[in-house]
């Protein structure tokens, strides 16, 4: 953070270029933890942490998506997010998914503190220094205030934020079976016409 806005003052016209950069850099380094948490993640995080923090965040995942990962990414440290990258691998989030979530959350942030040192120079420092404690708690406020509406929502019968509305979820075997009484009733129906 610091050094995406000391080069953007150093040279504001490169400003977007080095959130572009730190962007990209910061998606490849967390899609390699998320590839880690894939294969072998879960020992890692049921030695370092309590199964019941586990269990909670592996349910945060898979109850809220992406959102689980656009948001904290979007806070500055020391917000674990490496922990949220670790528990998407863990729960399978989807690699697309995985990816469009990190790039948005950290291609805004990156964004808008290189917008904030090309507009205000020096002073964005400062503005920083002095008031990042106060965005912080106001970040995470309005991230716990999305996380509780998604909640109301699904317990009111909505779609879940990043997954499926309830009674939507289907078996493998299911499908498979509908999808091959779909082709019965096309064949019947094609033998009739002729």
């Amino acid at each position: 953070d610091a050094l995406l806005i000391g080069l953007t003052i150093a040279h504001p016209s490169r400003g977007f270029y080095y959130a572009a950069a730190t962007t990209l850099g910061s998606v490849v380094g967390c899609f390699a933890l998320y590839t880690v948490g894939r294969k072998s993640g879960e020992a890692f995080l049921r030695r370092k942490f309590k199964e019941r923090h586990i269990d909670r965040g592996l349910a945060l995942v898979q109850r809220h998506g992406w959102l689980t990962v656009a948001l904290p990414s979007l806070l500055p440290p020391p917000t674990p997010f490496k922990l949220f990258v670790l528990l998407a691998g863990v729960a399978d989030l989807k690699p697309l998914t995985f990816v469009a979530a990190v790039t948005a959350g950290r291609g805004f942030r990156f964004g808008m503190e290189a917008w904030l040192a090309y507009r205000y120079g020096d002073r964005a420092i400062d503005f920083a220094r002095n008031n990042l404690p106060t965005i912080s708690l106001w970040l995470g406020a309005a991230i716990a205030v999305v996380l509780m509406a998604g909640g109301v929502v699904q317990e009111q019968g909505g779609p879940l934020v990043g997954g499926e509305a309830p009674g939507e979820a289907q078996s493998e075997s299911v499908r498979v079976e509908q999808r091959a009484r779909a082709a019965d009733v096309g064949r019947e129906s094609f033998g009739r016409e002729l």
